[in-house]
């Protein structure tokens, strides 16, 4: 704080301390997009998400393509913490 002049200007008091750790030293995580086509039923989305948490993955991020009265066809990004999870 004291090399930056603005800074000093402001008051300790309103300022926040803030860190992080270089990409290097953090956690490492996998990612995957997967494209699917599931039948247009009960249950059936509900068992695709039970099925990816059994793997450890976490779904990120979910896109609707379309939809049809016969299937759904989805966009998945999934996130994991190991390969073997994909």
């Amino acid at each position: 704080m004291r090399d930056c002049e603005m800074l000093c200007k402001i008051g300790q008091e309103r300022l926040l301390n803030v860190s992080w750790k270089p990409v290097w030293e953090t956690e490492a995580y996998y990612t995957g997009t997967l494209r699917l086509i599931i039948i247009h039923k009960r249950s059936a989305f509900a068992a695709l998400v039970n099925i990816i948490d059994q793997t450890d993955a976490r779904i990120v991020n979910l896109k609707i393509k379309g939809r049809t009265a016969d299937h759904w066809d989805l966009r998945v990004d999934l996130e994991a913490d190991d390969a073997k999870s994909f």
